[in-house]
Protein backbone atom coordinates (compact mmCIF):
# COMPACT_ATOMS: atom_id res chain seq x y z
CA UNK A 1 0.00 0.00 0.00
CA UNK A 2 2.70 2.37 0.39
CA UNK A 3 4.60 2.08 -3.15
CA UNK A 4 0.94 2.43 -4.28
CA UNK A 5 0.56 5.68 -2.16
CA UNK A 6 3.88 6.97 -3.36
CA UNK A 7 3.03 6.61 -7.03
CA UNK A 8 -0.57 8.47 -6.53
CA UNK A 9 1.25 11.38 -4.65
CA UNK A 10 3.82 12.02 -7.73
CA UNK A 11 0.74 11.41 -10.12
CA UNK A 12 -1.17 14.37 -7.88
CA UNK A 13 1.73 16.40 -7.88
CA UNK A 14 1.94 16.06 -11.46
CA UNK A 15 -1.94 17.59 -11.74
CA UNK A 16 -2.44 19.64 -8.93
CA UNK A 17 1.47 21.52 -9.98
CA UNK A 18 2.70 20.69 -6.36
CA UNK A 19 5.79 19.46 -5.75
CA UNK A 20 6.66 17.29 -3.31
CA UNK A 21 9.81 17.18 -0.86
CA UNK A 22 10.81 21.16 -1.81
CA UNK A 23 13.31 22.51 0.05
CA UNK A 24 14.23 26.04 1.06
CA UNK A 25 17.56 27.60 2.33
CA UNK A 26 18.40 30.90 4.12
CA UNK A 27 21.13 32.48 3.94
CA UNK A 28 22.42 34.35 7.02
CA UNK A 29 21.33 37.90 7.14
CA UNK A 30 24.38 39.08 9.88
CA UNK A 31 27.26 38.58 7.24
CA UNK A 32 30.76 38.73 8.23
CA UNK A 33 32.51 41.70 10.19
CA UNK A 34 33.86 44.98 8.07
CA UNK A 35 35.61 47.45 9.52
CA UNK A 36 35.36 51.77 9.23
CA UNK A 37 38.41 53.50 7.62
CA UNK A 38 38.70 54.77 12.00
CA UNK A 39 39.01 50.94 12.95
CA UNK A 40 36.09 49.87 14.51
CA UNK A 41 34.36 46.43 13.33
CA UNK A 42 31.16 45.87 13.29
CA UNK A 43 28.26 43.80 11.93
CA UNK A 44 24.85 44.54 10.63
CA UNK A 45 21.83 43.17 12.87
CA UNK A 46 18.56 41.77 11.03
CA UNK A 47 16.79 44.97 12.37
CA UNK A 48 19.28 47.03 10.41
CA UNK A 49 20.76 48.47 13.58
CA UNK A 50 25.13 48.04 13.94
CA UNK A 51 26.60 46.18 16.40
CA UNK A 52 30.63 47.20 17.39
CA UNK A 53 32.64 43.89 17.64
CA UNK A 54 36.14 45.73 17.73
CA UNK A 55 38.04 49.07 18.19
CA UNK A 56 41.08 50.88 16.97
CA UNK A 57 44.11 50.32 19.06
CA UNK A 58 46.05 53.51 18.89
CA UNK A 59 43.83 55.91 20.09
CA UNK A 60 43.81 57.10 24.11
CA UNK A 61 40.05 58.62 24.19
CA UNK A 62 37.98 56.23 22.76
CA UNK A 63 34.98 57.66 20.91
CA UNK A 64 32.08 54.84 19.70
CA UNK A 65 30.35 56.39 16.53
CA UNK A 66 26.43 57.11 17.22
CA UNK A 67 25.80 55.48 13.87
CA UNK A 68 27.67 53.57 10.83
CA UNK A 69 26.68 54.06 7.08
CA UNK A 70 23.43 56.12 8.20
CA UNK A 71 22.70 53.22 10.57
CA UNK A 72 22.61 53.30 14.48
CA UNK A 73 24.94 51.81 16.69
CA UNK A 74 22.77 50.46 19.48
CA UNK A 75 25.11 47.20 20.58
CA UNK A 76 28.79 47.00 21.92
CA UNK A 77 29.56 43.19 21.83
CA UNK A 78 33.52 42.13 21.63
CA UNK A 79 32.51 38.95 23.11
CA UNK A 80 35.90 36.81 22.33
CA UNK A 81 33.08 33.85 22.32
CA UNK A 82 31.22 35.25 18.93
CA UNK A 83 32.01 34.28 15.65
CA UNK A 84 33.80 37.70 15.15
CA UNK A 85 37.33 36.82 16.94
CA UNK A 86 38.25 40.52 18.25
CA UNK A 87 41.55 41.58 19.25
CA UNK A 88 41.31 45.05 20.80
CA UNK A 89 43.96 46.22 23.01
CA UNK A 90 41.85 47.73 25.90
CA UNK A 91 44.92 49.12 28.47
CA UNK A 92 45.35 52.02 25.76
CA UNK A 93 41.92 54.05 26.41
CA UNK A 94 42.44 56.97 28.79
CA UNK A 95 38.85 57.39 28.37
CA UNK A 96 35.53 55.78 26.55
CA UNK A 97 32.54 57.63 25.53
CA UNK A 98 29.33 55.60 24.83
CA UNK A 99 27.27 57.83 22.39
CA UNK A 100 22.97 57.69 22.98
CA UNK A 101 21.91 55.21 20.41
CA UNK A 102 23.92 52.43 22.58
CA UNK A 103 20.96 50.56 24.26
CA UNK A 104 23.09 47.02 25.20
CA UNK A 105 26.55 47.20 26.55
CA UNK A 106 27.97 43.33 25.63
CA UNK A 107 29.96 40.88 27.67
CA UNK A 108 33.43 41.94 28.43
CA UNK A 109 33.00 44.30 26.53
CA UNK A 110 35.37 46.93 28.04
CA UNK A 111 37.37 43.97 30.18
CA UNK A 112 41.10 45.06 31.46
CA UNK A 113 40.95 48.63 30.05
CA UNK A 114 43.62 49.21 33.04
CA UNK A 115 44.03 53.12 32.27
CA UNK A 116 40.06 54.05 31.25
CA UNK A 117 39.58 56.97 34.28
CA UNK A 118 36.45 58.30 32.77
CA UNK A 119 33.10 56.25 30.87
CA UNK A 120 30.61 58.37 30.11
CA UNK A 121 27.08 55.97 29.42
CA UNK A 122 24.82 56.29 26.81
CA UNK A 123 21.51 57.92 27.62
CA UNK A 124 19.47 55.45 26.47
CA UNK A 125 21.44 52.29 27.89
CA UNK A 126 19.49 49.12 28.50
CA UNK A 127 21.78 46.84 29.72
CA UNK A 128 25.18 46.02 31.03
CA UNK A 129 26.16 42.48 30.45
CA UNK A 130 28.64 40.47 32.69
CA UNK A 131 32.00 41.42 33.30
CA UNK A 132 31.29 44.40 30.73
CA UNK A 133 33.97 46.67 32.68
CA UNK A 134 36.20 44.18 34.92
CA UNK A 135 39.31 44.92 35.85
CA UNK A 136 39.20 48.39 34.54
CA UNK A 137 41.42 49.53 37.70
CA UNK A 138 41.92 52.99 36.89
CA UNK A 139 37.78 54.06 36.14
CA UNK A 140 36.94 55.96 39.22
CA UNK A 141 33.69 56.78 38.79
CA UNK A 142 30.44 56.00 37.01
CA UNK A 143 27.12 57.67 36.61
CA UNK A 144 24.20 55.39 35.52
CA UNK A 145 21.27 56.99 33.52
CA UNK A 146 17.67 56.55 33.96
CA UNK A 147 17.32 54.57 31.03
CA UNK A 148 19.39 51.77 32.99
CA UNK A 149 17.37 48.47 33.30
CA UNK A 150 19.95 45.83 34.36
CA UNK A 151 23.31 44.83 35.36
CA UNK A 152 24.70 41.61 35.35
CA UNK A 153 27.39 39.64 37.11
CA UNK A 154 30.63 40.64 37.46
CA UNK A 155 30.11 44.00 35.12
CA UNK A 156 32.24 46.17 37.27
CA UNK A 157 34.40 43.63 39.49
CA UNK A 158 38.03 44.58 40.00
CA UNK A 159 37.80 47.93 39.45
CA UNK A 160 39.81 49.19 41.96
CA UNK A 161 39.66 52.91 42.37
CA UNK A 162 36.04 52.76 42.03
CA UNK A 163 34.92 55.12 44.54
CA UNK A 164 31.95 56.92 43.12
CA UNK A 165 28.94 55.61 41.67
CA UNK A 166 25.37 57.12 41.07
CA UNK A 167 22.17 55.54 40.63
CA UNK A 168 18.97 56.57 39.51
CA UNK A 169 16.11 56.74 41.83
CA UNK A 170 14.39 53.78 40.25
CA UNK A 171 14.69 49.80 39.99
CA UNK A 172 17.65 48.66 37.78
CA UNK A 173 18.13 45.35 38.17
CA UNK A 174 21.22 44.18 40.02
CA UNK A 175 22.34 40.40 39.45
CA UNK A 176 24.42 39.34 42.41
CA UNK A 177 26.62 40.76 44.64
CA UNK A 178 30.01 40.28 43.06
CA UNK A 179 28.65 42.88 39.96
CA UNK A 180 30.76 45.26 42.22
CA UNK A 181 33.19 43.23 44.10
CA UNK A 182 36.44 44.28 44.85
CA UNK A 183 35.61 47.82 44.25
CA UNK A 184 36.29 50.92 47.21
CA UNK A 185 32.76 51.94 46.66
CA UNK A 186 31.15 48.52 47.74
CA UNK A 187 33.46 48.18 50.16
CA UNK A 188 32.49 51.75 51.79
CA UNK A 189 28.27 50.66 51.88
CA UNK A 190 27.34 50.52 54.90
CA UNK A 191 24.93 47.61 55.99
CA UNK A 192 21.48 48.70 57.46
CA UNK A 193 20.79 45.71 60.10
CA UNK A 194 22.90 43.32 58.42
CA UNK A 195 21.66 43.62 55.07
CA UNK A 196 23.23 45.64 51.78
CA UNK A 197 20.94 47.63 49.66
CA UNK A 198 21.83 49.22 46.61
CA UNK A 199 19.32 50.99 44.06
CA UNK A 200 16.34 49.17 45.54
CA UNK A 201 18.10 45.75 45.46
CA UNK A 202 18.93 43.59 48.45
CA UNK A 203 22.49 42.46 47.49
CA UNK A 204 23.94 40.83 50.40
CA UNK A 205 21.82 40.03 53.72
CA UNK A 206 25.23 37.59 55.03
CA UNK A 207 24.82 39.41 58.20
CA UNK A 208 21.48 39.02 59.46
CA UNK A 209 20.35 36.49 61.85
CA UNK A 210 16.82 35.77 63.40
CA UNK A 211 13.98 37.50 62.57
CA UNK A 212 14.68 39.16 59.95
CA UNK A 213 12.49 42.26 58.53
CA UNK A 214 13.26 43.57 55.10
CA UNK A 215 13.04 47.33 54.67
CA UNK A 216 9.99 48.96 52.65
CA UNK A 217 13.25 50.74 50.15
CA UNK A 218 13.62 47.04 48.86
CA UNK A 219 11.96 46.28 45.52
CA UNK A 220 14.20 42.61 44.13
CA UNK A 221 16.07 40.24 46.68
CA UNK A 222 18.72 39.63 44.72
CA UNK A 223 20.91 36.58 43.37
CA UNK A 224 22.20 34.90 46.44
CA UNK A 225 21.46 37.57 48.85
CA UNK A 226 20.89 35.29 52.16
CA UNK A 227 23.29 32.52 51.00
CA UNK A 228 23.94 30.57 53.43
CA UNK A 229 22.41 32.28 56.18
CA UNK A 230 22.03 29.33 58.55
CA UNK A 231 20.84 31.16 61.62
CA UNK A 232 18.04 33.18 59.85
CA UNK A 233 14.76 32.03 61.02
CA UNK A 234 11.98 33.85 59.62
CA UNK A 235 11.71 36.88 56.90
CA UNK A 236 9.35 39.20 56.04
CA UNK A 237 9.04 40.38 52.98
CA UNK A 238 7.14 44.27 52.79
CA UNK A 239 4.49 44.81 49.67
CA UNK A 240 7.73 47.20 48.09
CA UNK A 241 8.93 43.62 46.95
CA UNK A 242 8.06 42.81 43.32
CA UNK A 243 10.89 40.32 42.45
CA UNK A 244 12.92 37.45 44.39
CA UNK A 245 16.03 36.21 42.18
CA UNK A 246 17.99 32.65 41.91
CA UNK A 247 19.03 31.43 45.09
CA UNK A 248 17.98 34.32 47.43
CA UNK A 249 18.06 32.25 50.55
CA UNK A 250 19.49 29.25 49.13
CA UNK A 251 20.82 27.09 52.03
CA UNK A 252 19.01 29.06 54.94
CA UNK A 253 18.96 25.88 57.03
CA UNK A 254 16.62 27.32 59.67
CA UNK A 255 14.16 29.92 57.62
CA UNK A 256 10.80 27.97 58.76
CA UNK A 257 8.85 31.05 57.93
CA UNK A 258 8.82 33.65 55.03
CA UNK A 259 5.78 35.62 54.38
CA UNK A 260 5.77 36.48 51.20
CA UNK A 261 3.33 39.49 50.02
CA UNK A 262 1.05 39.55 46.94
CA UNK A 263 3.60 42.29 45.22
CA UNK A 264 5.75 39.20 44.31
CA UNK A 265 5.42 38.04 40.78
CA UNK A 266 8.68 36.92 39.57
CA UNK A 267 10.40 33.77 41.56
CA UNK A 268 13.98 32.88 40.01
CA UNK A 269 15.72 29.70 39.89
CA UNK A 270 16.07 27.87 42.81
CA UNK A 271 15.07 30.86 44.99
CA UNK A 272 14.08 28.79 47.94
CA UNK A 273 16.34 25.57 47.98
CA UNK A 274 17.51 23.38 51.34
CA UNK A 275 15.28 26.01 53.70
CA UNK A 276 12.45 24.48 55.78
CA UNK A 277 10.00 26.34 54.73
CA UNK A 278 9.87 24.97 51.51
CA UNK A 279 9.83 21.65 53.03
CA UNK A 280 6.93 22.78 54.45
CA UNK A 281 4.92 23.82 51.50
CA UNK A 282 5.85 20.58 49.25
CA UNK A 283 4.75 18.63 52.26
CA UNK A 284 1.27 19.56 52.48
CA UNK A 285 0.94 19.94 47.93
CA UNK A 286 3.61 19.11 45.64
CA UNK A 287 3.01 21.66 43.61
CA UNK A 288 4.10 24.65 45.38
CA UNK A 289 1.91 27.64 44.38
CA UNK A 290 2.56 31.45 45.48
CA UNK A 291 0.70 34.18 43.85
CA UNK A 292 -0.46 32.18 41.11
CA UNK A 293 2.88 31.13 40.27
CA UNK A 294 4.29 27.84 39.89
CA UNK A 295 7.53 28.22 42.19
CA UNK A 296 8.32 24.18 42.54
CA UNK A 297 6.80 20.51 42.05
CA UNK A 298 10.20 18.69 42.21
CA UNK A 299 8.47 16.37 44.19
CA UNK A 300 5.26 15.63 42.30
CA UNK A 301 5.21 12.30 40.53
CA UNK A 302 3.86 10.49 37.91
CA UNK A 303 0.74 12.61 35.83
CA UNK A 304 0.48 16.29 37.35
CA UNK A 305 -2.43 18.83 36.29
CA UNK A 306 -1.76 22.12 36.92
CA UNK A 307 -4.49 24.20 38.52
CA UNK A 308 -5.63 26.71 36.38
CA UNK A 309 -5.03 29.18 39.35
CA UNK A 310 -1.62 29.34 38.24
CA UNK A 311 -0.62 32.07 35.68
CA UNK A 312 2.85 31.56 35.39
CA UNK A 313 6.09 28.75 35.93
CA UNK A 314 9.01 29.56 37.64
CA UNK A 315 12.38 28.57 35.76
CA UNK A 316 13.04 25.69 38.25
CA UNK A 317 9.93 24.11 39.06
CA UNK A 318 10.82 20.85 37.60
CA UNK A 319 14.54 20.70 38.00
CA UNK A 320 16.07 17.17 38.66
CA UNK A 321 11.98 15.58 39.05
CA UNK A 322 12.87 12.03 37.62
CA UNK A 323 9.51 10.57 38.75
CA UNK A 324 7.61 12.81 36.22
CA UNK A 325 5.19 11.12 33.54
CA UNK A 326 2.96 14.30 31.98
CA UNK A 327 2.30 17.60 32.96
CA UNK A 328 -1.22 19.17 32.08
CA UNK A 329 -0.52 22.89 31.72
CA UNK A 330 -3.99 25.12 31.49
CA UNK A 331 -4.22 28.36 29.23
CA UNK A 332 -4.44 30.05 32.48
CA UNK A 333 -0.37 29.82 32.02
CA UNK A 334 0.84 33.14 30.47
CA UNK A 335 4.42 33.02 31.56
CA UNK A 336 7.00 30.24 31.22
CA UNK A 337 10.50 30.75 32.59
CA UNK A 338 11.49 27.64 32.12
CA UNK A 339 10.68 23.68 32.11
CA UNK A 340 14.01 21.94 32.78
CA UNK A 341 11.81 18.58 33.06
CA UNK A 342 13.45 15.44 31.98
CA UNK A 343 13.18 14.24 28.31
CA UNK A 344 10.91 11.55 28.31
CA UNK A 345 8.36 13.93 30.43
CA UNK A 346 5.45 14.65 27.74
CA UNK A 347 3.51 18.09 28.21
CA UNK A 348 -0.28 18.06 27.65
CA UNK A 349 -1.87 21.14 26.53
CA UNK A 350 -4.22 22.89 24.37
CA UNK A 351 -3.35 23.44 20.41
CA UNK A 352 -2.51 27.92 20.13
CA UNK A 353 -1.69 27.97 23.93
CA UNK A 354 1.01 29.43 25.71
CA UNK A 355 2.45 26.15 27.00
CA UNK A 356 1.65 24.94 22.76
CA UNK A 357 4.21 27.42 21.65
CA UNK A 358 6.63 27.19 24.48
CA UNK A 359 6.61 23.30 23.87
CA UNK A 360 7.61 23.46 20.06
CA UNK A 361 10.23 26.73 20.52
CA UNK A 362 12.03 24.79 22.91
CA UNK A 363 11.64 20.92 21.17
CA UNK A 364 9.83 19.46 24.63
CA UNK A 365 7.88 16.59 23.90
CA UNK A 366 3.75 17.09 24.00
CA UNK A 367 0.45 15.78 23.09
CA UNK A 368 -2.40 18.23 22.45
CA UNK A 369 -5.71 17.76 24.41
CA UNK A 370 -8.04 20.80 22.86
CA UNK A 371 -6.98 20.76 19.20
CA UNK A 372 -9.78 23.59 18.54
CA UNK A 373 -8.20 26.03 15.41
CA UNK A 374 -6.06 23.12 14.33
CA UNK A 375 -6.23 22.43 10.31
CA UNK A 376 -6.09 18.37 10.11
CA UNK A 377 -4.14 17.16 7.32
CA UNK A 378 -2.28 20.84 6.99
CA UNK A 379 1.08 19.20 7.94
CA UNK A 380 3.45 21.71 6.86
CA UNK A 381 1.08 24.61 8.16
CA UNK A 382 0.53 26.38 4.79
CA UNK A 383 -2.88 26.71 4.60
CA UNK A 384 -3.30 23.88 2.13
CA UNK A 385 -4.17 20.09 2.48
CA UNK A 386 -1.95 18.15 -0.51
CA UNK A 387 0.36 16.23 -2.05
CA UNK A 388 3.18 17.25 0.40
CA UNK A 389 1.05 16.63 3.38
CA UNK A 390 0.26 13.05 2.62
CA UNK A 391 4.07 12.72 2.04
CA UNK A 392 5.27 13.91 5.07
CA UNK A 393 2.24 11.71 6.66
CA UNK A 394 3.63 8.29 5.27
CA UNK A 395 7.11 9.30 6.12
CA UNK A 396 5.84 9.69 9.74
CA UNK A 397 3.98 6.53 9.69
CA UNK A 398 7.26 4.89 8.34
CA UNK A 399 9.35 6.38 11.27
CA UNK A 400 11.92 8.35 8.28
CA UNK A 401 10.95 11.72 9.72
CA UNK A 402 9.65 12.65 13.86
CA UNK A 403 6.55 14.20 14.52
CA UNK A 404 5.84 16.63 17.33
CA UNK A 405 2.41 16.48 19.56
CA UNK A 406 0.86 19.26 16.43
CA UNK A 407 1.79 17.19 14.26
CA UNK A 408 0.25 13.97 15.35
CA UNK A 409 -3.01 15.67 16.17
CA UNK A 410 -2.85 17.19 12.65
CA UNK A 411 -1.97 14.23 11.08
CA UNK A 412 -4.16 12.16 12.76
CA UNK A 413 -7.22 12.75 10.47
CA UNK A 414 -9.06 9.51 10.95
CA UNK A 415 -9.04 9.76 14.44
CA UNK A 416 -7.96 6.79 15.63
CA UNK A 417 -4.88 7.99 17.61
CA UNK A 418 -2.51 6.35 15.07
CA UNK A 419 -0.70 8.90 11.85
CA UNK A 420 -0.52 5.98 9.34
CA UNK A 421 -1.34 5.59 5.51
CA UNK A 422 -4.65 5.68 5.86
CA UNK A 423 -4.68 8.92 7.10
CA UNK A 424 -2.60 9.77 3.91
CA UNK A 425 -4.65 8.11 1.65
CA UNK A 426 -7.76 10.11 3.35
CA UNK A 427 -5.47 13.52 2.76
CA UNK A 428 -5.59 12.54 -0.76
CA UNK A 429 -8.07 12.17 -1.46
CA UNK A 430 -9.30 15.70 0.46
CA UNK A 431 -6.75 17.25 -1.93
CA UNK A 432 -8.28 15.65 -4.85
CA UNK A 433 -11.83 17.14 -3.53
CA UNK A 434 -13.23 13.32 -3.14
CA UNK A 435 -13.97 14.35 0.37
CA UNK A 436 -14.81 17.53 1.91
CA UNK A 437 -14.38 16.76 5.84
CA UNK A 438 -12.08 14.12 7.52
CA UNK A 439 -14.24 11.54 9.98
CA UNK A 440 -11.99 13.53 12.74
CA UNK A 441 -13.69 17.02 12.31
CA UNK A 442 -16.76 15.44 12.68
CA UNK A 443 -16.40 14.48 15.92
CA UNK A 444 -15.00 17.77 17.14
Amino acid sequence: MFKKLIALICMLSLLTGIAPLQAMAAADAKGPAKVTEDGFGYVVQDDQTVCIVDFPENVEDLVIPSEIDGLPVTVIDTNPEADYVQSIKNENYKSIYIPDSVIEIGRFAFMNCLSAKSVRLSGQLKVIQGQAFQNAKSLESIAFPDSLEEIYGYAFFGCSHLNDISFPDKLIRIYGKDVFGDTPWFTKQTPQNGMTIIGHVLLDASGTTGAVEIPDSVEMIGCDAFEGCADVTSVHIPSSVKIIELEAFLGCTKLETIEIPESVDEFYYDAFKDTPWLAHQRAENPLVIVNGTLIDAQTAKGNIVIPDTVHQIAESAFSNNTDLNTIEIPDSVTIIHGMNCEDNVVIRCNYHSVAHQYVKNHGIAYELMDTTGLVYGDMDQNALVDANDALSILQISAKLISADGEKKAAGDVDGNGAVDAADALLVLQKAARIIDVFSVESKH
